[in-house]
């Protein structure tokens, strides 16, 4: 029994302590903000499993749920409260405007107003665009403004050809996209006074394969910037781009702007991010900035969509860096709420309200372990293990010419293994099976090894190093934890089962991310 407790005893305490590095490690990077300049992602008590459709006034915003439509306000400090639920069903599809009492939606053509007043506002619309402010809509090439005050609608500009969809600046004023034929759009300034450019100043591709995101805009010293993010569809494979135009507000219209492809880069990494979308520019920051999605780069990440921030500063490199810490997928961001934003984040099959924040208090506050985080880096542990165990069928082609070996002599000359002492062909077979995870220490620590491990993994020459020191404890386990009774067998694969937990539990759990 003595025996077995410590065959068995001194290994499990050498890999409970690797397993409890490791979930340290993890409780330690839920510690870590995004970045220098923003708080972790705070959760709220918003939980949705219908995707909500979202409008925001000042500081507070509504979503919509089937027959329901939830009120928040966002006061300095990240301070979010529910303002309570609202009895209405907002219809699919389509943007929506309230002020919490009135509302302005579009159903199956119908335009209407719901609340205290209520009226059919026009009918055939074939599309709706809201703001605080503004509420825009169309029929087919006909747009028209509605007054929030009046409700009576106003005929801004008749187009040759269908509206696709209008876009808000942050000045008052907007562009207003015209589908030209089945394949391409132009686009039309429109100043604050809802004067509308009689010449488009771009032409963007917007069709079922190559569709037309957001678009934002900034204007500064009388050059005005525009941003506009794509969809391509190629061979089934979705690919996002973002391109970026910019001429003088008095030249505008004067003839058709050049866009150029901008290239987002991760200042984590120095990698290119590859899937930004959803782009728009922040309001409360004195420095034109981009706020946009992107999939996430780093351990876990998966299929992470995260929300990223980005300094423009007239080039066609945007330097980035990512603002959120969780790990589903962000929609919704609004910002302008005393220097913090909030977003719902899928994950799932539920939205969830989170919130940031540039509030050097609640940066600090949030840094703060609780029961969340526990919880969250026990899963994150059992996660990693569980990658690392495809380490058992790399670990293979190691254990295979030791075993090849002992096959062999055990054929031909058995009377080696009859005998009672650790003998020469146990040591030899340790041996070989040592020297073999050398042959793939390289593909192991690769560029995502080094990414995502913690420092003290990821020194000069440690790939060498940590193999040796694992080799060592596994040889100090094999020494005082076999037992003689097992036999050159038993010893050699007492040896290797050592070593292969110990190095699943340690450069194994970087090494491979199967979630």
């Amino acid at each position: 029994m003595k025996e077995k407790l410590k065959a068995f005893g001194l290994p499990l305490m050498a890999i409970s302590v690797l397993i409890g590095i490791l979930f340290f490690q993890q409780l330690q990077t839920l510690t870590e903000l995004p970045n220098e300049k923003w708080s972790r992602s705070i959760p709220f008590e918003l939980e949705t499993e219908e995707k909500p459709i979202v409008f925001h006034k000042g500081n507070e915003i509504f979503y919509s749920e089937q027959d329901q439509v939830h009120h928040y306000s966002v006061n300095e400090g990240l301070d979010v409260k529910n303002e309570g639920d609202i009895s209405f069903t907002v219809p699919r599809g389509y943007s929506f405007w309230t002020d919490g009492e009135q509302f302005v939606t579009l159903s199956q053509g119908v335009l209407t107003l719901n609340g205290k007043s209520e009226k059919v506002i026009a009918e055939e619309v074939t599309g709706v665009a809201t703001v605080e402010d503004k509420v825009i809509y169309w029929q087919e090439g006909n747009v028209f403004k509605l007054d929030l005050e009046t409700w009576e609608s106003k005929n801004l500009h008749s187009f040759s050809n269908e509206v696709a969809n209008v876009f808000f600046g942050s000045n008052g004023s907007y562009v207003i996209a015209e589908q030209t034929d089945d394949v391409n759009a132009e686009l039309f300034y429109v100043t604050a006074d809802d004067a509308v450019n009689a010449s488009p100043f771009l032409k963007v591709a917007n069709n079922k394969n190559n569709k037309l995101g957001n678009l934002a805009y900034t204007d500064q010293d009388g050059e005005i910037t525009f941003i506009y993010d794509s969809q391509l569809r190629s061979q089934g494979v979705l690919s996002y781009s973002m391109y970026m135009a910019k001429a003088s507000i008095n030249e505008l219209g004067n003839t058709l702007l050049k866009p150029e492809l901008v290239q987002i880069i991760n200042e984590a990494n120095g990698a290119k991010l590859v899937t930004p979308r959803d782009v728009q520019f922040m309001t409360s920051t004195d420095t034109p900035t981009l706020l946009f999605t992107a999939e996430a780069q780093g351990v876990g990440a998966g299929n992470t969509v995260s929300l990223y921030t980005g300094t423009y500063d007239g080039s066609t490199t945007i330097q980035s860096s990512s603002i959120t810490t969780t790990d589903g997928i962000s929609h919704f961001p609004v910002e302008g709420l005393g220097n913090s934003i909030v977003w719902l984040d899928y994950k799932g099959g539920n939205y969830t309200l989170y919130g940031a924040s540039q509030s050097p208090e609640i940066m600090a506050a949030s840094t703060e372990l609780n029961t969340r985080s526990w919880k969250e880096a026990g899963i994150n542990t059992v996660w990693m293990l569980g990658s690392s165990m495809v380490t058992f069928l790399v670990s293979f082609y190691w254990i295979l010419p030791s075993l090849l070996l002992l096959i062999v002599l055990y054929m031909t000359k058995p009377n080696i293994f009859e005998k009672e002492e650790i003998n020469w062909v146990e040591y030899v077979s340790i041996a070989i099976f040592a020297l073999m995870p050398f042959t793939f220490i390289d593909k192991a620590m690769n560029g995502y090894f080094y990414e995502i491990a913690p420092s003290y993994l990821t020194f000069s020459g440690s790939g060498w190093i940590l193999l040796l020191i694992i080799t060592a404890v596994s040889a100090v386990v094999w020494k005082f934890g076999r037992d003689p009774e097992w036999g050159t067998f038993g010893g050699a694969f007492y040896f290797i089962g050592v070593y292969i937990m110990l190095y699943i539990t340690s450069i194994g759990t970087y090494v491979f991310n199967l979630f």
